[in-house]
């Protein structure tokens, strides 16, 4: 990292680097997927980092739970897509952009179940990741679309969704598997 070139280009604050927890956005996609990074690494500027503040509602987990919804996936691709099919790429003054929901007391309880949920998502895909057997694999497969699913659900009625909104998210969604 001390080598000026490969220094060129994003963030380089080591503060901002070493900072951990923090959540890791890839820059080519089309739309942003939100990762956690609990070890302080350092990033080149093929993804962007976000530090939460401290006085901050919103706990890292239930960031990364909201960012990574289908609800924030499809307000992004609506919004702010580059519509590129070849190296779409995020562009970091639209994720600042991002909808965040208000704190109230309400959503207060919406923030900790979505951190709950993203906590054990977590927990289960390091599971699958050391997991060797089969039947296993496909039991916490399925616990992880469980969890993803109460997940959305939560992020649905922290932004007040009505069932037709819901509905165009969850069939743009679904003609996007097929």
């Amino acid at each position: 990292y001390a080598n000026p070139i490969a220094k060129s280009g994003g963030c380089w604050d080591t503060s901002v680097h070493e900072t951990n927890p923090k959540i890791i956005i890839r820059q080519i996609g089309s739309y942003p997927i939100c990762a956690l990074d609990s070890l302080g690494y350092y990033c080149l500027n093929t993804v962007f980092m976000i530090v939460p503040k401290l006085e901050s509602p919103l706990s890292i987990l239930s960031l990364i739970g909201i960012l990574n919804s289908r609800y924030m996936s499809y307000y992004w691709l609506h919004n702010y897509s580059d519509s590129r099919t070849t190296f779409p790429k995020i562009k970091g003054r639209y994720l600042s952009k991002l909808p965040l929901p208000n704190n109230n007391q309400n959503n207060i309880r919406l923030f900790n179940d979505i951190e709950c949920l993203v906590g054990r998502t977590i927990a289960a895909k390091t599971d699958l990741d050391k997991c060797v057997i089969p039947t296993k694999k496909t039991e916490i497969t399925q616990n992880l679309v469980y969890l993803e699913q109460n997940i959305d659900s939560l992020v649905y009625e922290l932004y007040q969704l009505n069932n037709d909104s819901i509905l165009a998210v969850e069939e743009y969604f679904s003609l996007l598997e097929k």
